[in-house]
């Protein structure tokens, strides 16, 4: 019964590192689609999108984890 409750707790745990990390990469999508200032607006209005997309999707999936 100890191993199943072992078990229990580092599944846990793993799935609260996901939960932070996919957090972060989130941020990090949003942090980087502001660095990117030298380019013709074009360019920059498609990095936004795909970064703001990028990072919905982590958020969305990690919601979905907790």
């Amino acid at each position: 019964m100890m191993r199943w409750k072992e078990e229990f707790l580092l599944v846990q745990e793993e799935m609260r590192h996901v939960i932070e990390y996919l957090n972060w990469r989130a941020a990090w999508w949003h942090e980087w689609s502001s660095l990117r200032t030298h380019t013709d607006a074009t360019v920059s209005s498609r990095i936004s999108g795909y970064t703001n997309k990028q990072a919905a999707i982590c958020s969305r999936i990690a919601e979905q984890c907790a």
